[in-house]
């Protein structure tokens, strides 16, 4: 899906999105390298296409994709195992089917809408299923900055990060692309802050 439109000099329109590369620009961030580890996706939309390609093209060792309409996380997974055959891509429509492999991911991805504000008490983690020291959860949600999924996974010892950096990162790569010109990311930073009340 194209989130960034540009009139370029000959006056043809071209299309980018920059979601993916701003998803692995803010794990970069926090000191995350999705290079060679086995991650876990909760979701099958249009945000998770972006993040699984991301993960895939920057060099993960595999994914696994949890959507409750198991036919969603299959097509996703098939269109995205084409573009990368050497990154093993699985769909699965529960966390009792993937078992012990849930706890084994380095990286588990929040790619739904639960947890956002309004509904701020729901989640897509089974909560009887502890997350361990050293996993990486990152919540694409934004709002609230400390969703269920994270205070869950901050309180079982794993690192937790929201989404607000993504949303930052994919608005400063489109305004690149328009501009020519380095996005000011620290400005841009501080209005989403202060616009969220933080």
């Amino acid at each position: 899906a194209v989130n960034t439109i540009r009139v370029e000099s000959d006056g043809r329109l071209s299309g980018d999105n920059t979601d993916a590369r701003g998803f692995i620009a803010d794990l970069r961030d926090h000191n995350v390298d999705p290079a060679g580890r086995q991650v876990l996706v909760l979701g099958a939309g249009g945000s998770a296409r972006a993040v699984v390609y991301g993960l895939a093209e920057a060099g993960c060792a595999g994914v696994k994709i949890l959507n409750r309409t198991l036919t969603h996380a299959t097509d996703l997974a098939e269109r995205m195992q084409g573009y990368f055959p050497g990154c093993p891509i699985t769909a699965h429509a529960s966390l009792a089917e993937i078992g012990a492999d849930a706890h084994a991911a380095d990286l588990i991805i929040n790619c739904t809408s639960l947890g956002m504000t309004p509904n701020v008490e729901t989640t897509p983690w089974d909560e009887s299923i502890s997350f361990r020291p050293g996993q990486v959860v990152y919540d694409l949600v934004y709002n609230p900055p400390e969703t269920r999924l994270l205070a869950k996974a901050r309180a079982d010892g794993a690192v937790a990060i929201g989404g607000l950096g993504m949303l930052i990162w994919q608005g400063a790569l489109a305004l690149e692309r328009w501009t020519g010109e380095v996005a000011p990311v620290a400005v841009m930073r501080q209005a989403c802050l202060t616009h969220f009340g933080r």
